[in-house]
């Protein structure tokens, strides 16, 4: 997890959850329960939390992926991994100006969507054509149909 995606978390916390988090050791050799938590709470804030509400702010935190649980009852804050720059080599900028800009970019993907749009409006044309010649086909069925009933109904009653 990066700082900033962190920090995005935790601003979507309650103000009780975010002291909380404080409260949870991030050591990754060490774990809390939430009494030490609470413990750590009440000596850093000087105020107590509900027990039950402690447990929902763990919950909270635990799903926001900001804490995880290592064994039932005991937290961790996790791990928040500096983002390092990455190093760009020396043909890097050669490279650079050759590279589309991100207009250039998402031009050419609106085109591929454009394209994609017209192979699919023809598709869907190709279906109706298909759909008509079925009704076509299906509307002459029903007429011979007709007629091979009249045929019977007249031998039935000449017959019969």
């Amino acid at each position: 997890m990066t700082p900033a995606r962190r920090d995005q978390i935790l601003a979507g916390q309650t103000n009780v959850a975010r002291k909380v988090y404080e409260a949870v050791t991030a050591d990754p050799s060490a774990s809390s329960n939430p009494a030490q938590v609470a413990t750590q709470l009440k000596a850093t804030t000087g105020a107590g939390c509900d027990i039950h509400t402690l447990r929902g702010c763990l919950k909270s935190l635990k799903e926001g992926g900001l804490i995880r649980e290592v064994v039932p009852g005991s937290f961790r804050q996790t791990q928040v991994k500096e983002q390092k720059p990455m190093s760009t080599p020396k043909a890097a900028p050669a490279r650079a100006t050759s590279k589309p800009s991100a207009i250039e970019a998402l031009g050419g993907l609106a085109a591929k969507v454009r394209e994609a749009a017209g192979v699919l409006g023809k598709i869907a044309d190709e279906i109706d054509t298909v759909a008509i010649g079925i009704d076509e086909l299906s509307a002459a069925d029903r007429e011979e149909l007709a007629k091979l009933r009249r045929m019977r109904d007249s031998l039935k009653s000449v017959m019969g």
